[in-house]
């Protein structure tokens, strides 16, 4: 009962998600006068647009059934506000938002946001900060992934490819690259524009070029012999971060897989009748923002419903799973995959208990 609340009041919030937020945000103004002083009206069209999404991560949240979810959001969305000195004073702006949902949602359909909000605003009161990297005293790794992300912040693709291609020259294998040097460098980059110590364009930069430097190793890669066995990787609707997915079809086909990588924002209406076509064993998905976990419910729920969907194994991943790794199954996935290696050895091992049964 509690989920049906949830998804009925997520429903209405994405509906009604502009009309609350400028509700929200005219009330806040009004109750907070000194705002326009601060940001003007300028500020007040960047708070309708940031308090939109904010709706929607609590949408998200309401969706899966999991106050974690926004909990996680409203730190992560304080401490950025602090590294960007916009302040980080989010209480009463969630009071604002529980007292706009009181008024327009249906009582129980309220009385939940209000608890996920209220939820939200106690974990503020915590004083964290953006994690640090961790110690890398003990960690073999540290410097080749320090100077592999040094290169590319510098824009200087071609000495990163210098310095991976002599690490495989020294005995690295290209799938350790992918595990110790690539994914953990790429978390590190979006830590530091958490922290305002990069752009978005570093970001992005850094996210091109480790596509192109996995396209430069692949003659460098091991793979075994093919067995047959195909599995078909996409990501959600509206879901960019495709290079972790990319990573995993990788590993499959190194595993001699036959893959079929379907990239960014794959429809998922087209997804079912391509497995259909396809047939694999094998499909994975990936979401990283918890806001587009209902798209990744609503295509397992698609796949469950076809004929080939309900015979392949479902593995998801992407940080909004791998952060609530309950979310997996609530949605109707097999597993979770923690990264390209493990999203094998579970493919694997699901395929194996299925023949075994």
């Amino acid at each position: 009962m509690d989920a049906d609340i949830g998804r009925q009041a997520a429903t209405r919030i994405r509906l009604d998600q502009w009309t609350l937020a400028v509700h929200a945000v005219e009330r806040q103004y009004a109750a907070q006068p000194q705002l326009w002083g601060r940001y003007g009206s300028s500020g007040l069209e960047a708070s309708r647009r940031d308090t939109a999404a904010t709706l929607n991560y609590l949408a998200a949240a309401l969706d899966a059934l999991d106050p974690g979810v926004f909990r996680c959001y409203a730190v992560w969305l304080r401490d950025l506000l602090v590294s960007r000195d916009l302040g980080g004073e989010l209480t009463t702006h969630f009071d604002v938002l529980r007292n706009v949902l009181g008024e327009r949602l249906p009582a129980r359909e309220a009385a939940l946001a209000g608890y996920y909000l209220s939820e939200a605003a106690g974990a503020l009161a915590a004083p964290t900060a953006p994690p640090e990297p961790p110690a890398t005293g003990r960690d073999p790794w540290a410097e080749l992934r320090q100077n592999w992300l040094d290169r590319l912040l510098a824009a200087d693709r071609r000495g990163a490819l210098d310095l991976v291609r002599s690490a495989v020259q020294g005995g690295t294998s290209v799938a350790e690259l992918y595990l110790q040097v690539f994914q953990p460098g790429l978390r590190e980059v979006g830590r530091l524009w958490h922290l305002s110590r990069v752009t978005v364009a570093h970001e992005h930069y850094v996210s091109a070029a480790t596509g192109w430097l996995m396209g430069q190793l692949q003659a460098h890669a091991p793979t075994e012999p093919v067995h047959g066995r195909r599995f078909v990787g996409l990501c959600v609707d509206d879901e960019l971060h495709e290079l972790g997915l990319r990573m995993v079809c990788d590993f499959f086909d190194w595993a001699g897989w036959e893959t079929h990588f379907l990239g960014a924002r794959t429809p998922r209406r087209s997804v079912p009748p391509l497995v259909e076509a396809l047939q694999p064993e094998v499909v994975g998905i990936s979401c990283t923002l918890p806001i587009h976990v209902s798209y990744c419910r609503e295509l397992v729920a698609a796949l469950r419903a076809s004929p080939a969907g309900r015979q392949a194994v479902v593995l998801v991943g992407g940080q909004a799973l791998l952060a609530h790794p309950g979310l997996a199954h609530q949605i109707g996935a097999d597993a979770v995959g923690s990264d390209a290696a493990s999203a094998v050895s579970q493919a694997e091992q699901l395929l194996a208990a299925r023949t075994a049964a």
